[in-house]
């Protein structure tokens, strides 16, 4: 096999492991929540000393909570509740419960890097096929 065409091999093994530690991480953690409570939450305009960010609070049992996003806010429609999982152990561990925040980009990079790796893989046996 030719060094370009090893080269390409290599780089379609990296980027389909990589692709498939995106997917098995998204997994992992929808396994780790699947006792995960539910709840309605609203969207929240907080200030900090850099910006103005959105956070969602929630109550459970009375108790006030608030979580924020771990992605932008700005593609949702911040003025409709939203619904939020959270620990029924620890509130406090709360998660956005929509599919933009629940890893809805993490799963597109993991099926990215694996397309990549797809095409990769082809340009190498083509290379491979041609020298």
């Amino acid at each position: 096999m030719s060094a370009p065409a090893t080269l390409l091999l290599l780089a379609a093994c990296f980027a389909g492991l990589a692709g498939v530690c995106w997917i098995l991480a998204v997994a992992i953690e929808r396994v780790r929540r699947g006792r995960w409570v539910r709840t309605e939450g609203e969207w929240a305009e907080c200030e900090t000393r850099l910006a103005r960010v959105w956070q969602v609070g929630y109550v459970v049992e009375g108790q006030p909570y608030r979580v924020m996003p771990l992605l932008n806010a700005g593609p949702l429609r911040p003025d409709h509740p939203v619904v939020v999982s959270y620990s029924p152990l620890n509130p406090r561990r709360a998660v956005i419960d929509t599919r933009y925040h629940r890893s809805g980009a993490v799963i597109l990079a993991g099926i990215s890097s694996a397309g990549t790796a797809l095409v990769l893989a082809l340009g190498a046996c083509a290379v491979a096929v041609s020298a």
